[in-house]
C-alpha cells in the first residue's frame, strides 16, 4: 500500500472513530411492556423412564438436515450397524445386508461405496437398528440420503450427505447442539430451547426450505453421541409444542448472547412484518456476559469495498442508526468511487465479527480496524445466555418464553395446523 493511500485510510478511519465516540445516538430507554397473555401449561417435570430410542409423536414429519459436503476424490467413512438396505429414489432396493464399514468416494465414473459402483443418484440408506448410521466419528438415527452434483462436463463433482430424521429427534439433536444440556439447574431453558427449535424448523419448512443446515446457519444439530437424559426430558415434556402468533407459526429466531438487549427483527432486516413477539427486550444481565475484541484486516475491508462497487477501498463508514442496546442497524459505506447502504447485520457478517454491537473502534498502522464489542449473534428473539440465567434463577419455561417472545402463544402444532 502506498503512503498516500495509507494516510488517506487512517484519516478516514479516524473520522469513523470520532463519529463513534463523539456522535450523539438517541436510544429509546422505554422497555416495551409485556402483554397480558395467558400461557398454556408447559410441563416443568417430565414423568417416566427414558431410553435411547427414537422419540415419536402423533405428528412427526421428517426434517432433512445437511450433514456433509465433499469434493470429488475425497472419501467419507461410512458404517452401517445392523440390517441395512440401500434404495434408489423410487424405493427399489439396490443392496441389502448386515453391517457394513467402508468408504464413500466420488470418482470420475460415479459414486463408490468401497468397490461397489452406485449408479443411482440419489440413493437412500436405512438401518434397522436405532442410531445405525455412523459417518466419520458421529452416529445418527434416521435415513441417510447420498447425492452428487456434476460439473459443466457432466462429470461427478460434489458429494453431499443429508439425513432425514423425525421432527422430535431433530429437536433433540438441536437442544444438545445449542445448549450445554448436562449443566445442572437449566431444565427450564432446555424446554424453552426445544420449543423454539421445533418452531423454527417447522417455520422454515413452511417457508419452502426443504433442507436445514446442521450449523448456526440454521440450527446446530448434533449426533446421538451428544444426547443427554436432561435434553431428552426437555424434548419429551414439550413434545409437539410450538410458538405461534396470530394463529401462525412464529419465526422463532434465537441467538447466543444479546449483550444487554435483544433487537427488533424488522429493524435488523429479519422478515418483512413488524411482530410484537420480536420487537426486542432489554436484558441487563447480559451487558457484560460476552465482551470481545477483534481485528478486521485491511484485505477484508478492501474486499468489501470492491464487492459493493465502491472502488478499491473504503474512505468512511457512516453510522445511520442503532437500536436501544447500541447494536448497529444501518450504516453507509463511502468509497473512493461510490457509496452504499448496508444493514448492520450484513456489515457484521462481512467483517466476521461476533455481533453488530460495537463499543469502540481503533485504526491500526497497517490500515486494519481493531473493534471491541459485546454480545454474540444477531440479537433477534431468545437470548440463550439470558435463558440459562433465568432458568438458574428459578424462572419457569413459560416465563423465559414470555420474556423473549412476548404475546406469542405456546400450543400444540397439530391444533395449529387445523386452524390454517
Amino acid at each position: 500500500m502506498n503512503e498516500h493511500k495509507l494516510s488517506g485510510r487512517l484519516a478516514s478511519v479516524a473520522v469513523v472513530c470520532a463519529l463513534l465516540w463523539l456522535g450523539s445516538f438517541l436510544f429509546d430507554q422505554q422497555q416495551p411492556q409485556l402483554d397480558a397473555v395467558e400461557w398454556p401449561h408447559v410441563i416443568d417435570q417430565a414423568d417416566g423412564d427414558f431410553n435411547a430410542a427414537s422419540i415419536t409423536s402423533q405428528f412427526s414429519p421428517d426434517i432433512k438436515v445437511h450433514l456433509v459436503k465433499a469434493s470429488k476424490n475425497q472419501s467419507v467413512d461410512l458404517e452401517l450397524i445392523g440390517n441395512y438396505r440401500i434404495l434408489n429414489h423410487a424405493g427399489k432396493t439396490l443392496r441389502k445386508g448386515i453391517s457394513l464399514q467402508n468408504k464413500l468416494e466420488l470418482a470420475p465414473d460415479g459414486l463408490h461405496l468401497g468397490a461397489w459402483l452406485i449408479i443411482a443418484n440419489p440413493v437412500f440408506i436405512e438401518s434397522s437398528g436405532d442410531a445405525g448410521i455412523r459417518i466419520g466419528s458421529r452416529t445418527y438415527r434416521g435415513k441417510l440420503e447420498i447425492s452428487f452434483s456434476t460439473d459443466k462436463n457432466r462429470l461427478p463433482d460434489k458429494l453431499k450427505l443429508s439425513l432425514h430424521v423425525p421432527l422430535e429427534d431433530y429437536v433433540l439433536g438441536v437442544v444438545c447442539g445449542e445448549l450445554p444440556s448436562n449443566t445442572p439447574g437449566i431444565a427450564a431453558a432446555l424446554r424453552a430451547q426445544a420449543i423454539a427449535a421445533r418452531t423454527y424448523a417447522l417455520w422454515k419448512r413452511g417457508q419452502g426450505k426443504s433442507e436445514l443446515r446442521d450449523d448456526t446457519a440454521d440450527q446446530h444439530f448434533e449426533s446421538v453421541d451428544f444426547e443427554t437424559t436432561a435434553a431428552r426430558q426437555a424434548v419429551l415434556s414439550t413434545q409437539g409444542q410450538v410458538l405461534s402468533w396470530d394463529q401462525r407459526l412464529l419465526a422463532a429466531w434465537y441467538h447466543a448472547d444479546c449483550g444487554g438487549s435483544t433487537t427488533n427483527a424488522l429493524s435488523a432486516g429479519f422478515g418483512k412484518q413488524d411482530m410484537p413477539p420480536l420487537k426486542g427486550q432489554l436484558d441487563p444481565g447480559c451487558e457484560l456476559s460476552h465482551t470481545w475484541e477483534k481485528s478486521v484486516p485491511v484485505e477484508r475491508l478492501d474486499k468489501l469495498a470492491q464487492t459493493q462497487g465502491l472502488g478499491d477501498w473504503i474512505k468512511r463508514i457512516q453510522f445511520r442508526s442503532r437500536d436501544r442496546g447500541g447494536r448497529l442497524l444501518k450504516v453507509e459505506l463511502i468509497g473512493e468511487l461510490n457509496n452504499c447502504d448496508l444493514m448492520g447485520e450484513n456489515l457484521r457478517a462481512a467483517f466476521r465479527l461476533p455481533s453488530a454491537n460495537w463499543t469502540s473502534m481503533q485504526a491500526m498502522m497497517d490500515g486494519s480496524l481493531r473493534i471491541r464489542g459485546r454480545g454474540n449473534g444477531h440479537g433477534v428473539g431468545m437470548c440463550q445466555t439470558g435463558s440459562l440465567r433465568m432458568a438458574k434463577a428459578g424462572n419457569s419455561t413459560n416465563a423465559i418464553l414470555q420474556h423473549y417472545y412476548p404475546s406469542a402463544v405456546v400450543q400444540d402444532y397439530s391444533k395449529l395446523i387445523n386452524t390454517q
